[in-house]
């Protein structure tokens, strides 16, 4: 790691951090890469739920037969009704149809991963927390919205078959496959029905929709509601309708509180974010009058010693000798005068 540069503090870095959020890791791909790879991850989603459906069939067919004929059970002994096959393959069909859908709900985490492989790349940081969220969620809520089917069924058919009570001498019968499969559509309609607060929750967070303007057309809401619940539910009577659209209401509000937390959430972190770019300009600020400061006395002091007068040092040895005077035989160099010579004894002798 390198080192952190001068005049930057951990509260310098806290801007930078929040703005790596953003930064996209994944690599870059051609778009018939993209192809490339979203067709190998449709046939690893397609096995998982082959190889899912195969084994529940061969393993626990009959046991998930008998799970999703349940439903149906409790709805006939106080009716006095009964379960008919008026076709051969009914029952080979509806056996195959149940345990396909119980492999899709088992591959469904290895199908989402799957999916999360392929996003994931082109989302930043803050993206794919948002999306991992989803990711979770979207499962859980699915299996909430088929288990409130699975739990209700019951009443809404029992409603239903109690007014072959007008009829006299008719013995109710109930075909496997129809039931069953109108058992399923509801669960798969209600399945994607509990999606709603993931939905919002994420047109909120990229600011499509807000918690106002939720609660302000409520009135609309429920109409259109209700017109799906209509739409879901095999009959218009008030009980069915009543069923289906009481969780749809209570979704819709609750979604309602979901974008008011995000919106909450988003206005924090901006008013973060305003506080630390404000911060983080006025440690910017500070350092460039620090450097300001110190330039400025640099420049100071240089002035001073330019103008400060310059003592006058005392003179050299050798420069007093060379003011007073060189004694003979101690000058050097060329221009010094030549050293007299004595003259020799025998010359004084003979003078």
């Amino acid at each position: 790691m390198g080192a952190k540069p001068a005049g930057v503090n951990n509260r310098h870095l806290a801007l930078v951090d929040d703005e790596e959020e953003d930064v996209y890791e994944g690599e870059e791909m051609e778009f018939l890469d993209h192809l490339e790879e979203l067709r190998v991850r449709l046939i690893r989603m397609v096995v998982y739920v082959v190889v899912a459906a195969i084994v529940c069939i061969a393993i626990a067919g009959g046991s998930i037969v008998d799970l999703a004929t349940q439903p149906i059970r409790r709805a006939l002994p106080e009716t006095g009704g009964e379960m008919l096959i008026t076709r051969p393959f009914e029952a080979m069909v509806t056996w195959l149809k149940v345990d396909a859908l119980a492999g899709l709900i088992i591959a469904m985490p290895f199908v989402g991963y799957e999916l999360w492989g392929f996003i994931a790349p082109a989302l930043s940081r803050r993206e794919r927390r948002l999306a991992s969220t989803i990711v979770l969620a979207c499962p859980g809520l699915f299996i909430a919205g088929a288990l409130f089917i699975y739990f209700v069924f019951p009443l809404a058919l029992k409603f239903l078959i109690s007014f072959a009570a007008f009829f006299p001498d008719t013995k109710v019968m109930l075909n496997p496959k129809e039931t069953i499969g109108m058992m399923l559509t509801l669960m798969l309609g209600m399945g994607l029905v509990f999606q709603m607060p993931v939905v919002i929750a994420a047109l909120a967070k990229f600011g499509v929709v807000t918690a106002r303007g939720l609660l302000t057309v409520w009135r609309h809401a429920i109409v259109v509601i209700v017109i799906v619940a209509a739409i879901l539910t095999p009959t218009w009577d008030p009980v069915n309708l009543a069923i289906v659209s009481g969780p749809m209401v209570l979704l819709y509000f609750s979604s309602a509180g979901i974008a008011a937390l995000i919106e909450r959430s988003d206005r924090k972190r901006e008013e973060r974010r305003r506080r630390r770019q404000q911060e983080l300009e006025l440690l910017a600020q500070a350092d460039d009058e620090d450097m300001d400061w110190e330039d400025e006395e640099f420049e100071a002091l240089g002035e001073t010693q330019e103008t400060a007068p310059q003592p006058e040092l005392p003179p050299s040895d050798a420069t007093e000798e060379t003011r007073q005077g060189v004694p003979d035989g101690d000058a050097e160099g060329p221009d010094a005068p030549e050293a007299h010579e004595d003259p020799p004894a025998d010359r004084l002798n003979t003078d």
